[in-house]
């Protein structure tokens, strides 16, 4: 199988046949209000993505399934967590799209030649036990099985140790775990009561906390690779200042992070641009890979906070 990168959590899957799977395809900046944006721009348009057998949708989050712009065919077929009517399933229904392969929790489905398996969120909280019950209800994760291979894509639906283990006494080895690394959430950036320095701090907690129960998920799942996925946003307009508080970075951090860990045997880290294409049986690129320019975010966004004459601390800045 192929994997095509185009951008935060969308991606195309491509079987040895041709078959072609989308999965989240938010394109156009401007989703949560307007706030939350690609970075760079991209090339990429909703056009571009129409020449597809099927899109996964992980769950309704306008950066997974982005209805300003979500504009396809209403007989393509999309794939779906069952877990009874819900949101996700009511706006394609009344948007048109009645097409809905619904899968339910750690079912396998034949389409074309692929076998398609979905699960429902692996835990409540990853962080915080009590919340257990009222934590994530809608994500949703998937593993493509075609070619003799596999692929899972947590996507935003994190698995917790126990989930990882059960993933590899059922799967095997994936030759590819595609797994969020960021945390999209309101803390440190916009609690009041922190001032600068310790927004910072926090934000650096936050990078450390994630990457450390990623590594400890890779340790366990041992997949041939590991493509940091889905979570790559930052913030435009009036919000931009934020950007040095987010609980976020680069995918290019994220793999700097975990090579300062014990090297895992076997799991090699990759990382991929807009419409890069990643060959499962030759482990190789389309392309040579370019590094992101962090120094260009940065100059983006002191453009931003100059305009709004906010004071930017670079020294301590990391997207």
């Amino acid at each position: 199988m192929k994997v095509k990168f185009i951008c935060n959590a969308c991606c195309i899957v491509e079987t040895n046949t041709g078959t072609q799977i989308l999965t989240d395809p938010w394109i156009e900046n401007g989703v949560f209000e307007g706030s939350w944006c690609h970075f760079h721009k991209l090339k990429t348009t909703i056009n571009d993505l129409k020449n597809i057998d099927a899109i996964y949708l992980s769950h309704i989050h306008p950066d997974h399934y982005d209805d300003r712009f979500f504009n396809f065919p209403k007989d393509i077929p999309i794939i779906v967590l069952d877990h009874g009517l819900n949101f996700l399933h009511r706006k394609l229904l009344d948007s048109g799209y009645k097409n809905l392969i619904k899968i339910k929790d750690k079912e396998t489905i034949k389409f074309k030649d692929l076998e398609l398996t979905l699960f429902a969120p692996f835990s409540g909280n990853n962080f915080f036990e009590e919340n257990t019950k009222l934590g994530n209800l809608i994500d949703s994760g998937i593993v493509y099985e075609a070619d003799n291979q596999k692929i899972f894509n947590a996507n935003d639906n994190n698995p917790n140790p126990e989930a990882c283990k059960e993933l590899k006494e059922r799967f095997g080895v994936f030759d590819i775990s595609m797994m969020n690394y960021n945390s999209a959430g309101p803390y440190p950036a916009c609690f009041n009561n922190l001032n600068d320095d310790e927004k910072i701090s926090e934000h650096f907690n936050n990078l450390e906390r994630n990457v450390d129960y990623l590594y400890e998920n890779l340790k366990i799942l041992n997949s041939k690779y590991f493509l940091p996925f889905a979570g790559a946003y930052v913030l435009g307009g009036k919000l931009s200042h934020k950007n040095r508080y987010l609980g976020t970075m680069t995918w290019d951090k994220c793999i700097e992070m975990l090579n300062k860990k014990n090297s895992i045997q076997g799991t090699e880290y990759i990382a991929l641009r807009e419409q890069d294409i990643f060959d499962l049986d030759t482990g190789m690129s389309n392309k040579e890979y370019i590094p992101i320019d962090e120094n260009e975010i940065k100059t983006i966004f002191k453009m931003f906070w100059q305009k709004l004459n906010i004071p930017m601390k670079t020294t301590q800045y990391q997207i």
